[in-house]
């Protein structure tokens, strides 16, 4: 992911990552590139060839990397070749918007609501290139030895 130290929000921070894994590996790998809310979006066009995707954080993220304002991100989709999202709730919408709009392909990460998911079944019917990722080591915890969700306020609120 490019939320790593140092943020992989340029194409010479890439080049040095990619060095550092070269030889190194057993299997396969790619790097996901960082969208940042300083509009890096000349650097997502130098790379956007040779990453997964560009990774764009709706909801939270460190550093430089929680992009919020609306020029920005049309910037970051419109220059981006495959588009993942930290998004939710709403900014899920604002995402699946984005990626009509430019007609990307996006990839929701990490949803955790059934409202969330149910968003994506109905962009689905009108964008091919969607996909989402709910994994269960992000979803359910262990705490004092009994499974909880992970995020408890919000699966209480979820459950009525």
């Amino acid at each position: 992911m490019p939320n790593t130290v140092p943020n992989t929000t340029t194409k010479e921070i890439l080049d040095a990552k990619e060095s550092n894994s070269k030889n190194r590996s057993y299997v396969d790998y790619g790097f996901h590139f960082g969208g940042s809310k300083l509009d890096n979006s000349e650097e997502i066009r130098k790379v956007r060839d040779r990453v997964a995707s560009t990774k764009i954080f709706l909801n939270m993220s460190t550093g430089d990397m929680l992009v919020e304002e609306e020029k920005v991100l049309e910037n970051l989709f419109k220059e981006s070749k495959i588009i993942s999202v930290h998004a939710e709730e709403e900014m899920v919408d604002k995402a699946i918007d984005l990626a009509r709009k430019f007609r990307k392909p996006l990839y929701l990460c990490h949803l955790s609501k059934k409202s969330e998911v149910e968003k994506l079944r109905a962009a689905k019917r009108g964008i091919k290139n969607i996909w989402r990722s709910s994994s269960t080591s992000l979803i359910f915890r262990f705490k004092y030895g009994k499974l909880v969700t992970y995020n408890e306020a919000r699966a209480k609120k979820q459950r009525g």
